[in-house]
């Protein structure tokens, strides 16, 4: 399509421009690709490695890819320790965490998903 190749040929322009990648992706994705939506992901976030919409994505591709999934893990390892409040980085990391069995992992990020919701909700409320 004329979408999929404006992208293509944006991210080709500009390499280190994460959204290229992303809008790429997301064709991908609606054109049941799922390893090339993955291979922009991966070049999204190497531009940009917190950018929350690619994770999310990326993590619905690979939930059920082992190794993948790990590697995805510790990216969103990172991206919560360097202060990541997006409860649903923190719902994936959840998810999968309970599939590598890594149930204590699932809990603290559920548990850390609930305090950004409540977070979020306060202060939406104080406005």
């Amino acid at each position: 399509s004329e979408a999929s190749a404006n992208y293509a040929e944006a991210s080709k322009l500009g390499p280190a421009a994460p959204l290229p990648h992303l809008g790429l992706a997301q064709m991908y994705v609606a054109q049941g690709q799922p390893t090339n939506a993955a291979t922009e992901l991966e070049a999204a976030l190497q531009v940009a490695p917190g950018l929350v919409p690619a994770l999310k994505i990326l993590g619905q591709l690979v939930a059920h890819d082992v190794p993948k999934a790990a590697a995805l893990i510790r990216r969103l390892k990172v991206s919560t320790q360097k202060g990541e409040d997006d409860p649903a980085v923190w719902e994936l990391l959840g998810e999968l965490c309970a599939m590598s069995g890594d149930h204590a992992g699932s809990l603290a990020a559920y548990r850390s998903a609930l305090v950004a919701h409540r977070a979020r909700a306060a202060a939406a409320d104080a406005e």
